[in-house]
C-alpha cells in the first residue's frame, strides 16, 4: 500500500503514517501543493492512494484545488479528503471535485483503517510481489508496471485470485472468453503462452506452472520470494 499524505499538521500526520504502517503501507508525506503535484506525477512506481487534507496552507480549498488538478490531468488515484469543515456543501464540494471518501475531523484512525482496507480490499489484489490494480485492469510487480493484453490481464487476475491451486482451463475460458465462444483447449493454451512471455519479458521469469492435463497455477514460492527481494 503506497499512500501519499497531504497534511500540514504534525499531530495528525503522525497518526495517519502511524495508522498506514500499521496496515503493512508505505507514506510519503508533503504539507504543500506545488511539489506534491510533480510527486504524484513522477511516482514510480505510483501512489496506490492520497490522503488529502482540504485546508492545506491554512487556505480553505487549496486541497481541492490541488485534487481538482489531478483530475484535470486524467489522474485517477483515488483520494480521501480529511476536513474539519463538515456541512453538507463543503461535503458535496468535495466529492464534486473528485474524493472517493470525505472524512471529517475529528474523525478516529480506525475509521480511516478501515476506509483503506475497504478500498484496497475492493481495488487491489496483492499477491506477494505481483499487484493488480483491477479497477484500472494494471498490473505491477515489484511495484513495476507490467505490459499486459486485457486477455492477458483477465487470465493472470484469475491466476492470482487463486494462487496457489490449479486452474482449470475451463475456468479460464469462461473468465477472458466471450461466453458464446465454445471452449478450445489449444486456444487457451496459445493464450496462456502469451502472458507467460509477457512475463518473461517483463520479469525475467515466469511464475506460472502449468500442471499436466488440468491447467496451469500460480506458484506462491516465486511470488514470495520476488516480494522479499
Amino acid at each position: 500500500m503506497r499512500v501519499l499524505l497531504l497534511e500540514d499538521d504534525r499531530s495528525w500526520a503522525e497518526r495517519i503514517i502511524h495508522a498506514v504502517g500499521a496496515l503493512g503501507g508505505e507514506v510519503a508525506w508533503m504539507t504543500q501543493i506545488n511539489p506534491s503535484l510533480d510527486e504524484v506525477r513522477e511516482a514510480q512506481p505510483p501512489y496506490q492512494i492520497i490522503i488529502l487534507d482540504r485546508t492545506l496552507e491554512g487556505e480553505k480549498d487549496d486541497g481541492l484545488i490541488f485534487l481538482r488538478r489531478l483530475r484535470d490531468e486524467a489522474i485517477q488515484i483515488p483520494v480521501i479528503v480529511l476536513s474539519h469543515l463538515s456541512s453538507i456543501e463543503d461535503r458535496v464540494s468535495g466529492y464534486q471535485a473528485g474524493a472517493i471518501i470525505y472524512m471529517t475531523k475529528p474523525f478516529e484512525i480506525a475509521e480511516l483503517q478501515a476506509v483503506l482496507r475497504a478500498h484496497f480490499n475492493r481495488s487491489w489484489l496483492i499477491c506477494g510481489a505481483l499487484e493488480l490494480d483491477i479497477e484500472h485492469r494494471q498490473a505491477y510487480w515489484s511495484g513495476r508496471r507490467l505490459v499486459l493484453s486485457p486477455q492477458s490481464f483477465l487470465i493472470l487476475h484469475l491466476l492470482a485470485e487463486r494462487a496457489g491451486e490449479t486452474v482449470l482451463r475451463a475456468a479460464l475460458h469462461r473468465r477472458a472468453w466471450p461466453p458464446s465462444m465454445a471452449l478450445d483447449r489449444d486456444m487457451v493454451d496459445s493464450a496462456m503462452r502469451r502472458l507467460r512471455q509477457e512475463l518473461r519479458r517483463a520479469i525475467g521469469g515466469d511464475p506460472i506452472e502449468t500442471v499436466p492435463h488440468l491447467g496451469y497455477r500460480l506458484t506462491p514460492d516465486m511470488l514470495q520470494g520476488a516480494a522479499r527481494a
